[in-house]
C-alpha cells in the first residue's frame, strides 16, 4: 500500500513507483485506485476514486527511480476539516539536520487478514550529500534531484511499499519517499561498472560521451566527472545522457575547451544564457539535434543570440570559433544573421537542417574555406552569392541537395578556388553546368557527380581537363566506357565526399 500527501482539493502528491509497474519489456499503469483520506486506520474515513493518474515525463526506475514523482487527480474535491488538510509545497531546498515526519502505512496487520491497517508515523534527519555518499556508499544517487534521509531511531525502520508519503518540516514537504528496499541486483552491477568506468575519465584532456562505454551514466555523473576534470578538457562530446541543464556545470569549470560537441535529450533555451562567454578557447562547436520530440522546436539563433540587447557583444566571445557544424536544426532569418557574424569561421557545415520559407539564405562569411549544405532544400540563395560573399571557399558539398536549379548551380564556377566539390545527388546538374564548372574551376583535385544522370557522355569528356583531379566520383550508368576512352579509371569510392 502506498500513500501520498493532499496538495489541493483533487490532488495526491506521491510516487510514480506507486502508480507505474515496469516490467521487462512494459510497464503496467495502476487502475481503478482509490484515495483513503481522513483517517488512520483503513477502516474508516472516506475513499475518493482516481480520475487520471500522471508521473513525470523522465522517472527512470532503473537509474534508483530518478524523478519518482506522481501525481493523482480525484473524481471530486475534499472537503477540507481539522483531519483533511492539503500540505504546503516549499520554496526552498534547506533540509540538512532537520527533524522531519514520514507517515506510511507500516508493519501492523489486522488478525483477520495481513492487509496493512495502520498508519505510522516516523521520525528522520535530512542528510547532506558527504553524509548521503558515507551512510549510503553503494548507492549512487542524482544529487540534482535527488536526497536522502535515516530514521532518528536506531530500531526504526523503512520496509518495501513505504512509498509516496511525503517527508515534513513544519507542514511543509520536502521530500517524496522511493521504496527503501535493498537496491537490485542490477542496479549494484551498474553501480560496479561506473566505479569501473569514471576513475579514469578524471585524467583525460578530451572526453566523448556520445560513446557506448558511458551510456549507463546520468546526467548527475556527467556533472560530478566535469566538476573535477573540466578545466583540463580541451575537447568535450555530450550527449542525449544530459539535458541542457548541464550546462551551468560546462560553463563553470570547462573554460578551456577549444572544442565542444551537443546533443541534448532536451533543450531550454533560458539554460545557455551566457554558456558560452568564458570559452574564449573555443575553435570548433558542433550542435546536433536531439533525438527526443521537442513539444516546442528549437531555435539555434535563440541559442546563438543569448544576450538580446547587445547581439555583437554575445558574438565577440566566437572570436576563435574555426567550425560550426549544425545537425537537424530548422534556420530561419535569425539564425542566418547570427551564423554570419561569426566571421572567424573557416569550416561551416549544415547536415540535414531545414531552411524556412522565405529565408533569405545569405551567407557571409568571407574567410570561409569549407562549407556543407547536406541533404537540404531552399538553399538557392546561398549558393548564387557564395561567390560574392565566399570568394576563397576551398570545399564546397552540396550532396543530397535535389533541389537546387540548374541556374543556380552554374554560379558554382566562379568559385575558381575550389579544390574539393561534391555534387552527388543534384538533380539540376545537367551537362551545361558540368561543362562550366569544370571550365572555370582548374583546381580541382576531388569531385563526385554521383547520380548526377543529367550529364551526357560527351560533356563527361571535358573532366579531362581537371589536371590536379586526384579522386573523382561518377557513379552514371553508362559511362563508365567514356571514362576509359580517356584514360581516366573511374574509382569506387565507399562514400561520396561528405563532408568535405
Amino acid at each position: 500500500m502506498c500513500s501520498g500527501n493532499i496538495i489541493t482539493k483533487k490532488h495526491i502528491l506521491t510516487s510514480a513507483s506507486c502508480i507505474v509497474i515496469e516490467k521487462k519489456n512494459y510497464i503496467t499503469i495502476a487502475s481503478n485506485l482509490q484515495v483513503l483520506v481522513g483517517a488512520s486506520d483503513t477502516s474508516m474515513g472516506d475513499y475518493y476514486f482516481v480520475d487520471i493518474v500522471m508521473w513525470h515525463n523522465n522517472y527512470e526506475p532503473k537509474q534508483f527511480w530518478k524523478n519518482d514523482i506522481g501525481i493523482l487527480r480525484l473524481e471530486r474535491s475534499i472537503i477540507f476539516s481539522s483531519s483533511r488538510l492539503h500540505i504546503l509545497l516549499p520554496n526552498y531546498n534547506d533540509r540538512f539536520g532537520k527533524v522531519m515526519s514520514l507517515t506510511n502505512w507500516g508493519s501492523i496487520v489486522s488478525e483477520i487478514n495481513y492487509d496493512v491497517k495502520y498508519l505510522e508515523f516516523l521520525q528522520v534527519t535530512g542528510l547532506t550529500r558527504p553524509e548521503c555518499r558515507k551512510t549510503f556508499p553503494s548507492y549512487l544517487l542524482d544529487y540534482a534531484t535527488q536526497s536522502c534521509a535515516k530514521t532518528i531511531k536506531k530500531d526504526a525502520s523503512i520496509t518495501m511499499g513505504d512509498s509516496g508519503a511525503g517527508i515534513v518540516y513544519t507542514e511543509v514537504i520536502l521530500l517524496a519517499t522511493t521504496m527503501g528496499a535493498e537496491l537490485s541486483q542490477f542496479q549494484k552491477n551498474l553501480n560496479e561498472k561506473k566505479m569501473k568506468i569514471i576513475p579514469p575519465l578524471l585524467d583525460c584532456t578530451e572526453i566523448d560521451f556520445s560513446d557506448l562505454r558511458y551510456h549507463d551514466l546520468i546526467e548527475s555523473d556527467v556533472e560530478w566527472i566535469l566538476s573535477r576534470c573540466g578545466m583540463n578538457l580541451h575537447s568535450l562530446i555530450l550527449w542525449e545522457i544530459c539535458g541542457s541543464t548541464i550546462m551551468s556545470t560546462v560553463k563553470k569549470h570547462c573554460q578551456n575547451l577549444e572544442k565542444f560537441e551537443f546533443s541534448f535529450s532536451s533543450i531550454n533555451e533560458d539554460d545557455f544564457i551566457n554558456a558560452f562567454t568564458d570559452m574564449t578557447k573555443l575553435k570548433s562547436l558542433t550542435v546536433k539535434q536531439g533525438s527526443f520530440l521537442y513539444k516546442e522546436p528549437v531555435h539555434i539563433s535563440k541559442i546563438l543570440n543569448i544576450v538580446q540587447d547587445n547581439v555583437n557583444e554575445t558574438l565577440g566571445q566566437f572570436k576563435n570559433l574555426r567550425q560550426f557544424i549544425l545537425k537537424e536544426y530548422d534556420i530561419d532569418n535569425n539564425a542566418v544573421m547570427e551564423i554570419s557574424k561569426i566571421k572567424s569561421l573557416i569550416e561551416l557545415q549544415f547536415i540535414s537542417c531545414k531552411v524556412k520559407e522565405g529565408t533569405s539564405f545569405i551567407l557571409n562569411l568571407p574567410e570561409l574555406e569549407s562549407l556543407t549544405l547536406d541533404k537540404m532544400e531552399n538553399i538557392d540563395d546561398c549558393i548564387i552569392n557564395l561567390p560574392n560573399q565566399s570568394e576563397n571557399l576551398k570545399c564546397l558539398n552540396i550532396n543530397g541537395c535535389k533541389t537546387v536549379p540548374a541556374d543556380a548551380l552554374k554560379k558554382i564556377s566562379n568559385l575558381i578556388n575550389l579544390e574539393e566539390l561534391n555534387l552527388g545527388g543534384c538533380e539540376g546538374v545537367d551537362s551545361d553546368v558540368f561543362a562550366s564548372i569544370i571550365n572555370e574551376c582548374a583546381k580541382i583535385k576531388k569531385l563526385d557527380i554521383s547520380d548526377c544522370q543529367k550529364i551526357t557522355g560527351e560533356a563527361l569528356v571535358k573532366i579531362s581537363y581537371l589536371k590536379n583531379l586526384q579522386i573523382k566520383k561518377l557513379g552514371l550508368s553508362g559511362l563508365k566506357a567514356v571514362a576509359i576512352a580517356i584514360n581516366l579509371p573511374v574509382e569506387t569510392m565507399p562514400a561520396p565526399l561528405s563532408p568535405c
